[in-house]
């Protein structure tokens, strides 16, 4: 399969995504999690959108934290805390588990889902009005195939939405540009970002690891500093580091150490919107990986058993 991602292609799912955002649907959810401690849920394609949604909580001055499922269902939640769950479908068993467990403990649970009538919503909306649930609607049936990176374009345009930020979003992703890949395929790939770039970094990691092009891992600039480069082997490990403007001049220091070169995805604006052009970046920089070495995310032949890990229902044992 030929990737199919661009940024036309990105830009107009996420304008098609920002026309089903009228300000009231977005006053309800703003008003729905604020002021109180939150806990995004999500796995897989969605959870690089639960750590963005999260760090942008925070700077609301209250505690917020992303979560899978699996480590949501097997921690506390502290008082007050108000849940929302991330999922594309809506009908994943583990995504459907940590939806009851929220509803017996939080005040008030929400969900963001790409389909409508999903068996999430009727979780949450028969737990109690309290609840919601807003379905973006984020590709047409001819986009299926492109549900691992356009399944992820509706929640990052809420999340900024929600943040409050104005003006048009799409040129975001219309304007971003991939980067240049090597022509070898990598052993593994490092994913290098910190800060608002570290959602858009576990993204591509976990993207790349779906792809079933190698192994993958994102880690802050730090963490690999201090012991993870003993993995690292120029040459065969790319190394992927994005930045937003303000981070620009820490990774040109760190990346010069590096004994072979790295791949910068290195944001033009600051603040949420570069958050969001490192997701566009990263997204067509794996096309280009997929495309160089004919993989793409969904795509690669999984063993049986992987298939029954995924499988396994978490429970509160």
């Amino acid at each position: 399969m030929t990737p199919n991602v661009t940024p036309d292609t990105m830009a107009a799912v996420v304008q098609r995504c920002e026309a089903q955002l009228v300000g009231w649907r977005v006053t309800r959810m703003r008003e729905a999690l604020a002021g109180a401690p939150l806990c995004v849920v999500a796995a897989g394609a969605t959870h690089g959108a639960a750590q963005l949604w999260a760090r942008l909580h925070e700077e609301t001055g209250h505690p917020a934290w992303a979560a899978t499922p699996y480590d949501f269902v097997a921690r506390p939640l502290p008082a007050r805390t108000r849940v929302l769950v991330l999922s594309t479908s809506g009908r994943h068993h583990d995504v459907l588990r940590a939806a009851r467990h929220a509803v017996q403990r939080a005040p008030t649970v929400h969900a963001v889902v790409c389909q409508p009538g999903t068996p999430l919503a009727d979780v949450l909306r028969d737990a109690g009005d309290q609840n919601g649930v807003l379905t973006l609607r984020a590709a047409e049936p001819a986009d299926a195939g492109l549900v691992p990176v356009y399944g992820l374009l509706p929640m990052l345009t809420l999340a900024a939405r929600v943040r409050g930020v104005g003006g048009l979003l799409a040129p975001v992703f219309e304007r971003a540009e991939g980067a240049p890949v090597p022509a070898e395929r990598p052993r593994d790939v490092v994913v290098l970002g910190a800060g608002l770039a570290a959602p858009a970094a576990s993204d591509l990691a976990v993207k790349v690891r779906e792809s079933g092009l190698c192994p993958a891992v994102a880690l802050d600039p730090r963490d690999f500093a201090h012991g993870a480069f003993m993995a690292y082997l120029p040459g065969h490990t790319l190394v992927v580091a994005l930045g937003l403007p303000g981070q620009r001049a820490y990774l040109d220091r760190f990346l010069a150490d590096l004994p072979a070169p790295a791949v910068r995805l290195q944001a033009t604006r600051g603040g949420v919107e570069g958050a969001l052009e490192l997701f566009a970046r990263g997204a067509l920089t794996l096309a280009a990986l997929a495309g160089a070495h004919g993989t793409w995310p969904g795509r690669a032949d999984v063993p049986g058993w992987a298939g029954r890990l995924y499988h396994h229902a978490v429970d509160d044992g």
